[in-house]
């Protein structure tokens, strides 16, 4: 009972000191001035944040947000997290930015304890454990997660349920089967459904090397089943709501080209021992230490997964060495070599191929994320390799083990320093034979002198990792000798071990962000207590530090049109152009559809200032086109999957100058053709974009803007990597005509001008909620491109009615998920509601529920009565009532299996 104790005093103890540990090896958290938030963090983690943090504040969890995109489900997209309850805590408890920056340490710091504690269930000491759960803890896969919180908020869970797994094991008791079920749930929760699927994948693999622990097979497989349905059970109210936006936006199936992107490449596997070899991604911070910026492959937010040098050398090293002997490093060695293979991807082709056909795990792209699975294997497998030190008794073994690491390290060393002799040699030498070539970016954006640079000794990238290899060795030749006291061996142990990991996670992208509190543009919103919409007009490569950008805008409490959301419907981008991340890849279609644009409640659009005369443009041109040049009939020929097909012609193209390009295919084609005009330093974004698969019977249309610096000579082309042949009935290149100045009708105004950005207004914005003196049944989406005449006329699904009026609306209330109006007509009228058109909205035409209806293919519409009336729009989502009662029954699952043990211990007291 006393040595109880005592383990129970020191795991507390332990505990407190993993708390502490992330305060002293990111010490610039007490410096920050911002978010800690690079990346999808400030435009995307940190605003949805604070919706949240507003809605606890009123002591409700936020269903809907208005904010983006017509108002999106938000409680269904997972990586909000409403219902992850370190999110619930942290977000009532504290201040926005505290909350949001100490939720990273407190992941790590929960990381490095569950890891302790599953190491010693598998009766690894206290003192390997400590150290196995250190080196997790600020592994590169968890600390290169600053951007993508919901990464590192699920995988910390995965060791928390092996741990309730082996407990399971070792009592035969259920509580701790719905410990793990809980724990399972919780990382459903805290929001990047991926993860937990490969963690499932690992727990798969885990459960299978079980399988002989257990009395009988019956036995080991319905703790599987009862786990799967308690996770289920618990997460459905977060599950339900995901399934119903997956379905309804269409995101079920990708493409094999979109789930073999960022795949991990065999050139990044050099990053295991030079972490920063291929540069950073912001140099010179959060000191200047690193200095050339990353060239490598994917981005190491993805592919950083340093782990350390002696972690990695003692797990390979007790990995060949003990693999037949001992159960756990046999069963780490698997689950780490599959999470290794499967993260390369499409670098090896066949698993790739195979992996895509299996359901669930083919809904992801980005399979470097499942390194994390690696990196805790090389964790417990280095924390194991520690513990045979420590319990080592006979001197010769610990000699030879001893030997064989330091010789095996060394070797690494020597090995790591002729290859970096040898590529300097290398470089060297094609410098001296081609110097005009050497310059050219031959990797990413470097050149050949850059790769000199980056592989030369004097290279912090380089001589900081061969450095900590030398100290290595050298540790490993005096634990050999142990002329040191164990104390002062295990403190050197962490010490080097922080040191080691500090050299790459504490340098990437930990630098604060913020919000600007200082712009025109918002001040002027603000001012004007505007609640109307707005387009912050984004391009693929431009307009993303707009302070009103998707998602920033929610900061401001300003709505946008667009956003940057994880699931879309293919018809809003179908119909406004915009996708996933904000971008509109034909805004200038948008533009020109101005009773669509109206319709959507869109007042106001913010551009940068070189596009400010394209949105001018779009005041003055007709619908008259004068053909610039014609393809007529003809083909693309298959390409070889490696080399793009082309068709290309000169064309003439005229400065600050609206084109239309119009093409028809005279084949079906599953592949995507691109168009663009180029010319000697004419290669932009904005003159090029994709023509998506499509019927042999339909015509596309595609909008853009020549720009005001035009070259002598411009190509128009088209391209495909299309292994089929590819025909078109014609492709035009048009110019679309100005009106004359007594037709013109400015749609567009500009109401202020800063240095970079410029603000319009649409003068014929709708309000939010209007009505129509027509409606006709909406047969296809192609019907909104003929510009009809919004403001008047309503295409609607599954309605008619020749008898309307117009309506006198009073809108009264305006919030998230909720709208009211008084609304006076003398007949029957259509009213149309500028919000999203989701399953769970319902509306009231005085208290009594009325029929919604799909409006113009995005927002909601209904029927009102003669007379005047109050209606209201409101969502109310039954899939979390739903998802709640299953939770309920959950609880009363868990109290059915629970029944003998109850009965056993009442029986026991009675007695």
């Amino acid at each position: 009972m006393l040595m109880k104790k005592i383990g129970i005093k020191k795991d507390i103890i332990i505990s407190l000191f993993f708390l502490v540990v992330p305060f002293i090896f990111y010490f610039n958290f007490f410096f920050l001035n911002g978010f800690w938030a690079p990346g999808d963090g400030i435009s995307t983690y940190a605003p949805m944040r604070l919706l949240l943090k507003e809605s606890l504040s009123h002591f409700s969890l936020p269903l809907w947000n208005g904010y983006v995109n017509l108002g999106v489900p938000f409680h269904a997209d997972i990586q909000n997290s409403i219902f992850y309850l370190p999110n619930l805590i942290l977000y009532t408890l504290f201040p926005l930015k505290f909350a949001y920056n100490y939720m990273f340490l407190l992941h790590l710091s929960l990381a490095g304890i569950f890891v302790y504690f599953y190491l010693k269930q598998i009766n690894i000491s206290w003192r390997a454990a400590l150290l196995g759960g250190i080196v997790f803890m600020f592994c590169g896969s968890l600390n290169v997660r600053l951007g993508h919180v919901t990464i590192l908020n699920a995988i910390i869970w995965l060791p928390l349920i092996l741990y309730y797994y082996e407990k399971l094991i070792a009592t035969r008791k259920k509580r701790y089967l719905f410990l793990m079920s809980i724990a399972f749930s919780t990382q459903i929760f805290a929001g990047f459904i991926q993860i937990a699927v490969y963690s499932a994948i690992i727990l798969f693999i885990y459960f299978i090397f079980s399988l002989k622990r257990y009395d009988s097979i019956k036995q080991w497989f319905f703790d599987k089943i009862n786990f799967s349905i308690i996770t289920i059970g618990f997460s459905f109210i977060q599950l339900g709501p995901l399934l119903i936006l997956s379905n309804f936006t269409g995101r079920t199936k990708i493409t094999y080209e979109y789930f073999s992107s960022y795949s991990l490449t065999f050139k990044s596997l050099l990053t295991l021992l030079f972490p920063n070899i291929y540069g950073v991604h912001i140099p010179n911070t959060p000191y200047p230490l690193y200095k050339y910026p990353y060239f490598g492959d994917g981005n190491l937010t993805e592919f950083g997964f340093y782990l350390g040098i002696l972690p990695l050398v003692m797990a390979l090293f007790v990995g060949v060495k003990f693999f037949k002997n001992d159960r756990y490093i046999r069963i780490w060695m698997v689950i780490g070599l599959t999470c290794l293979l499967l993260a390369l991807g499409s670098s090896i082709p066949i698993i790739n191929k195979i992996m895509f056909e299996v359901p669930l795990y083919n809904s992801f792209r980005v399979s470097a994320r499942i390194l994390f699975g690696f990196s805790l294997a090389i964790s417990i497998l280095f924390a194991k390799q520690v513990d045979f030190i420590i319990k080592e008794e006979n001197k010769e073994i610990f000699k030879k083990k001893m030997l064989g690491l330091s010789k095996l390290l060394g070797f690494i060393l020597l090995g790591s320093i002729a290859f970096i002799v040898l590529a300097n040699k290398l470089l060297s030498s094609l410098v001296i034979k081609a110097p005009d070539f050497s310059k050219q970016p031959l990797v990413n954006w470097a050149s050949i002198n850059d790769l000199l640079i980056s592989f030369s000794f004097k290279n912090p990238a380089v001589y900081i990792p061969l450095l900590l290899m030398c100290i290595g060795v050298i540790f490993l030749i005096l634990l050999r000798l142990k002329q040191y006291n164990s104390n002062i061996i295990f403190c050197a142990f962490i010490l080097f071990i922080l040191i080691d990991a500090h050299t790459f996670s504490f340098y990437h992208e930990k630098v604060p962000n913020n919000y600007s509190n200082d712009d025109e543009i918002i001040d002027y919103l603000q001012g004007i207590n505007n609640t109307e919409r707005i387009w912050p007009m984004i391009g693929i490569n431009s307009g993303f530090d707009m302070d009103l950008s998707p998602n920033k805008n929610m900061i401001h409490h300003q709505s946008i049109i667009n956003g940057y959301v994880t699931f879309l419907p293919e018809q809003y981008k179908n119909l406004t152009g915009i996708v996933e991340t904000g971008v509109s890849l034909d805004y200038f279609q948008l533009l020109l559809n101005n009773e669509l644009l109206s319709s959507l409640n869109t007042k106001y659009i913010i551009t940068s200032n070189i596009y400010s005369e394209a949105i001018q443009a779009a005041n003055r041109v007709n619908n008259k086109v004068e053909t610039v040049h014609d393809f007529g009939q003809f083909s693309l020929p298959a390409s070889d999957g490696v080399n793009a097909s082309i068709h290309q012609s000169l064309v003439k193209v005229e400065p600050n100058t609206l084109y239309k390009f119009n093409v028809k295919f005279n084949t079906n084609t599953s592949s995507e053709v691109y168009f663009d005009l180029y010319g000697e330093g004419y290669d932009n974004n904005e003159q090029q974009s994709t023509i998506k698969s499509m019927s042999s019977k339909d015509e596309s249309i595609k909008y853009f803007f020549s720009g005001s610096d035009i070259p002598n000579e411009v190509y128009l082309r088209l391209f495909s990597f299309s292994s089929e042949v590819v025909g078109f009935e014609y492709a035009k290149l048009e110019k679309v005509m100005d009106a004359d100045q007594s037709q013109r009708n400015d749609k567009y105004s500009i109401v202020l001008k800063t240095d970079q950005y410029t603000l319009f207004e649409n003068m014929n914005v709708l309000p939010k909620i209007y009505s129509v003196s027509q409606v006709q049944e909406n047969s296809s989406e192609s019907e909104l491109t003929k510009n009809l005449n919004l403001h008047e006329i309503a295409l609607v699904d599954s309605y008619e009615n020749d008898n309307l009026s117009l309506a006198s609306i009073d809108i009264l209330e305006k919030k998230n998920g909720y709208s009211k109006a008084m609304v006076s007509s003398t007949m029957q009228s259509f009213i149309v509601h500028s919000e999203s058109f989701y399953p769970g909205w319902k509306a009231y035409v005085d208290g009594k529920e009325v029929q919604i209806y799909r409006v113009n293919g995005l927002i909601q519409g209904i029927e009102s009565p003669k007379g005047k009336h109050i209606i209201e729009f409101k969502y109310q989502p039954s899939s979390v009532k739903f998802g709640f009662v299953i939770h309920l029954l959950t609880f009363v699952y868990i109290l059915f299996l629970s029944r003998r043990s109850i009965q056993i211990k009442y029986s026991r007291n009675r007695g």
